[in-house]
């Protein structure tokens, strides 16, 4: 018998997976994209069971809220009122706030069931306000005339002990009943919510929360978003619970609403060391370098340039008169090419209280894209803060990175049209991710030293931006990409995207390294749903992972 230690084991696996992504993954990704039909027999054909499953089901009563507002459409109302009573547990109460409660009385007939006459004029909120307050239970939700829960929804919520907000994926029925348009939603991204009500009304609350909380506030533009945020900001991390199933399918509701908060840079403005490595490709740094000192806003910066062995004369030149420049320096490395120790020595040197890593292949689109990316880094929760990156077609090039895309850590929405709005509004609006990649990214000095810089030793050349990110969100800081730092990102052109044996003999090492690093970490990144497949950056349906 051979035995593996734990670490081992996660390698083998993760490796193992990444096999068969590689030999299946391009049949797949070159298939025309599953339907969601087929989708739901495959992830869904095995009963579901609550997490955490409690001994006695009746210790919680989990409220249903049915609120009926417009014209009487009895089938609607029907539809939803039996997709409660078919619950797998008993655990519930329904309580439905209709126009005509005589033409109910005949289908709700169990006792668990309680009619509301719905008072003249009044809105879904209102509705709920009226009646949520005189109800007893530990837990209270919302559903609107023909949406439908899960047939195990309340067994689910129900068993996530102590939780005092809990989220669930959801989805749409059309015209014809039918499921469509899955949302599968990252776990607790706060940022993600304050610019975009991604929990929708697939939300339950604590009833004592919702009490205190004083309910709805009708007046709110988006009441629904409006008591999310105010409910969050009462609760811890733990408190608040995200189920990575379906258990709400809603009939009509649509959350198109996206807002932008913009932070103010403390003043005075802090200073912005931007560290940029460099090999010769004269043509690539003298863009980057003018787009710093002439199309950037934020004006308090200074720039070192790290030489890694260029030879051309020109190269040379130019960089002589850089450093005529008082806010340049170059900084001479003349050991083989090691993007960590590179930029960990221009860090100590770095007299801002910001690092601004850049690659010498990014140049500017807009002028304030330091001004965001500071405003972002200077809030003290806030770790590594990452910019939307285009290739020079305009496509997207970096959004994001996602843990376990291919097998280790891929780019978002890489790929998509630039003016395209991504996975729910994800390219539009800044969230919360496990990493960025440090081609453009912000992140205060102090963070940076605390966690040990980039890994000089393991990850000279790939994956250092990741573990950096890792290291920095383990510190308890959340990363973040913004969208409103927008830059073009000539990819590679200054190493060259052919690799010699040796650099990917080094590329494997390094992968193999990451992955036993960080290990489970890997596959369960909480800004991506595991119903998402890791084959592709488009967010498509797990397909891979319902397979495996």
């Amino acid at each position: 018998m051979i035995l593996f230690d734990r670490e081992e084991i996660i390698i083998r696996s993760l490796c193992h997976k990444f096999f068969w992504f590689s030999i299946f993954g391009i049949s797949r990704a070159n298939k025309n994209k599953y339907d969601y039909a087929e989708w739901i027999n495959k992830a869904e054909s095995t009963v579901c069971e609550g997490p955490l499953r409690r001994k006695n089901t009746e210790e919680a009563i989990q409220l249903i809220i049915l609120v009926h507002t417009s014209e009487q459409q009895n089938g609607l109302i029907i539809d939803s009122i039996n997709s409660v009573i078919n619950q797998s547990v008993p655990n519930w109460e329904l309580l439905v706030v209709v126009d005509d409660t005589t033409q109910l009385t005949s289908v709700c007939k169990d006792k668990r069931i309680k009619l509301f006459p719905k008072t003249a004029g009044s809105s879904f909120f209102e509705s709920v306000n009226s009646v949520a307050f005189e109800v007893s239970g530990d837990l209270i939700t919302f559903i609107s005339q023909g949406d439908l829960l899960s047939k195990y929804a309340v067994e689910y919520v129900t068993n996530c002990i102590n939780a005092q907000l809990i989220v669930t994926d959801e989805d749409s029925l059309d015209v014809s009943g039918r499921r469509c348009n899955p949302f599968f939603k990252p776990d607790w991204n706060p940022d993600y919510l304050a610019n975009y009500n991604y929990f929708s009304k697939a939300v339950i609350y604590d009833r004592k929360l919702f009490a205190r909380l004083g309910g709805f506030n009708c007046k709110a533009n988006d009441p629904c978003h409006d008591l999310a945020l105010r409910a969050t900001t009462q609760l811890n991390n733990c408190q608040i619970v995200h189920i990575s199933k379906i258990l709400f399918h809603f009939n009509q509701y649509t959350n198109d609403k996206i807002y932008r908060i913009q932070f103010e840079v403390p003043e005075p403005t802090p200073l912005v060391t931007v560290i940029i490595p460099t090999k010769d490709q004269l043509e690539l740094l003298e863009a980057c370098i003018d787009g710093l000192l002439n199309k950037t806003k934020y004006e308090n910066i200074e720039i070192i340039v790290i030489d890694n062995q260029s030879q051309h004369s020109e190269t040379l030149e130019y960089l002589i008169e850089l450093e005529n420049n008082q806010n340049i320096r170059v900084l001479k490395y003349e050991k083989a090419f090691n993007y960590s120790e590179m930029n960990n020595l221009a860090a100590k040197e770095a007299k801002g209280s910001l690092l601004c890593f850049l690659n010498n292949d990014v140049s500017m689109i807009e002028d304030d894209w330091l001004t965001e990316m500071v405003s972002q880094a200077c809030r003290s929760e806030i770790g590594c803060v990452g910019a939307k990156l285009f290739y020079p077609d305009g496509t997207i090039q970096h959004a994001g990175v996602i843990l376990g895309l291919k097998g280790y850590a891929s780019h978002a929405h890489k790929g998509f049209a630039g003016d395209a709005i991504g996975y729910f509004n994800r390219l539009q609006v800044a969230h919360n991710v496990s990493a960025v990649t440090a081609a453009c990214m912000v992140v205060r000095k102090e963070v940076f030293e605390s966690v040990g810089g980039f890994d000089g030793v393991n990850l000279k050349v790939a994956y250092n931006d990741v573990d950096l990110c890792l290291k920095v969100r383990e510190a308890g800081y959340r990363n973040l990409f913004t969208p409103y730092a927008q830059l073009v990102h000539h990819e590679s052109k200054s190493r060259g995207k052919t690799r010699s044996k040796s650099q990917q003999k080094e590329l494997r090492k390094e992968s193999k390294y990451l992955v036993k690093k960080w290990g489970e970490v890997l596959t369960s990144d909480p800004a991506y749903n595991k119903n998402l497949t890791l084959l592709r950056e488009d967010f498509s349906l797990g397909f891979d992972r319902v397979d495996l």
